[in-house]
């Protein structure tokens, strides 16, 4: 019996790079597409989105990963570098991460030059003061009262 499926799955390996040749080709030829199908109906967009998000929660850590490095300007390699140089810990408080998706990209704001991997306290406690060595100073005269 003949499968459908089946059938579009093979054609598709056999045809991969011709198929995504063509389909860049006609996104090109039809800019703003997407935007305008989003715009027919954003809340089933949105639904949709969020399904997906639930259904392929791999995909989404890694396109998040993939997000973050491009952020920075950090390669894959440079981040698995950041990582053993660190023995997969924060470079502050020395906290085992329990997953690479754990780390925290830590930058400087003005240079955008990567510092280092940081737990999400520490993370958070640097942004909460702005990045600012006076600031924490303070901070530290202050808790030692």
């Amino acid at each position: 019996m003949f499968n459908m499926k089946e059938y579009q799955r093979e054609y598709f390996k056999k045809h991969r790079e011709k198929i995504k040749e063509k389909s860049r080709e006609w996104r090109n030829s039809n800019p703003g597409y997407s935007k305008r199908q989003y715009l027919k109906d954003p809340e089933k967009n949105k639904e949709w989105k969020k399904q997906w998000r639930k259904n392929n929660p791999d995909k989404v850590k890694e396109l998040r990963r993939k997000s973050k490095l491009k952020k920075y300007n950090l390669s894959h390699d440079e981040w698995v570098e950041l990582w053993e140089i660190q023995d997969g810990r924060c470079v502050i408080c020395g906290k085992q991460f329990k997953t690479p998706s754990d780390a925290c990209i830590d930058h400087n704001h003005e240079t955008k030059k990567v510092r280092g991997l940081l737990c999400r306290e520490c993370n958070l406690g640097i942004g909460f003061f702005n990045d600012s060595p006076e600031l924490i100073m303070k901070v530290i005269k202050y808790l030692k009262k």
